[in-house]
């Protein structure tokens, strides 16, 4: 009999936390996805930057187990709230071990009379050029879904990376929206240096680390083809770090050479440098954030 009430109890507790848990579960229904291959793009629903998805233990599943990521999550374009025509996106495309709540500022400083954030979400450690295919697909997808004939992109550090190769001339017969700007964040144009020791000490190391690599054949081929007619790039990188391993300036994870390497120095259309900034700030402090609105309002007045 004691054994039976036991029982009871346990199935007692098991159906309060099973309560529970649909209760939290009903909640995060209201998360609102606009794109993604694991969720319907027809849902009517849109992300919320503080659901799960979106965690930090979700974040380095992608990094460190990107084919699970995939799985699960897929590569998504979000948005946190319906489109409305006239606005222009500002595709916003994270780095390396993040996602997108490294833009959460950016996007709640965005003008929302004339601008939107669109939010990429990618498992970082899979191949560049993998994730830039997938970038391509999407935005094509997104922009057709909504109507959407030019987009603003802004890549943060690997973002930039990804972001400027899928940008690059495909034979998939897909034609990409507008894109007037494209702003570079704190990226390792020139390869990272810390994903090149990584790839010596660490086996099983992600595919991504080898791309970044610094002289990675990803690298040496990222400018073969210029940018599509009508876009400009932006590039924006700080020089306060301290890092020792890194000769002359650096932002405290890339290297001033590698952030303006000259094959980016090229074709850039402007070249901002914040010398407090570092690399984890970028998105933060009000100096780039600035640099950011001043960018965009010569798109401001057109709309």
């Amino acid at each position: 009999r004691m054994e039976r009430r036991s029982h009871y109890a346990y199935l007692a507790a098991l159906a309060l936390v099973l309560f529970v848990f649909s209760g939290c579960m009903a909640r995060s229904t209201t998360v609102r996805v606009a794109l993604s291959r694991t969720y319907d793009p027809g849902s009517g629903v849109y992300a919320e930057l503080g659901n799960y998805i979106f965690s930090s233990s979700v974040v380095r599943m992608g990094m460190f187990k990107p084919e699970k990521f995939n799985e699960t999550i897929g590569f998504g374009i979000f948005l946190d709230e319906p489109h409305e025509p006239g606005r222009i996106p500002i595709l916003l495309v994270h780095g390396h071990g993040s996602g997108p709540r490294s833009f959460e500022k950016i996007a709640s400083r965005l003008d929302r009379e004339h601008f939107e954030p669109w939010f990429g979400y990618y498992a970082t450690g899979q191949s560049i050029p993998r994730t830039a295919s997938m970038l391509r697909e999407s935005l094509i997808e997104a922009a057709g879904k909504h109507g959407v004939d030019r987009i603003v992109i802004l890549g943060y550090s690997q973002g930039g990376l990804v972001t400027r190769a899928a940008l690059k001339p495909a034979d998939d017969g897909l034609t990409l929206p507008d894109v007037p700007l494209l702003i570079g964040l704190s990226t390792p144009w020139g390869g990272s240096q810390a994903a090149a020791i990584g790839l010596e000490r660490a086996s099983g190391a992600p595919p991504a680390w080898k791309d970044m690599a610094t002289g990675s054949p990803f690298i040496v081929q990222l400018f073969n083809d210029p940018l599509p007619e009508g876009t400009q790039l932006h590039i924006i990188y700080g020089t306060g770090g301290q890092n020792d391993r890194f000769p002359g300036k650096n932002d405290g994870t890339i290297g001033e050479p590698s952030l303006a390497y000259p094959e980016v120095l090229a074709e850039a259309e402007s070249v901002t440098v914040f010398p407090a900034a570092v690399h984890s700030s970028m998105v933060l402090d009000p100096g780039p954030l600035a640099m950011l609105d001043g960018l965009l309002d010569g798109l401001r007045t057109d709309t």
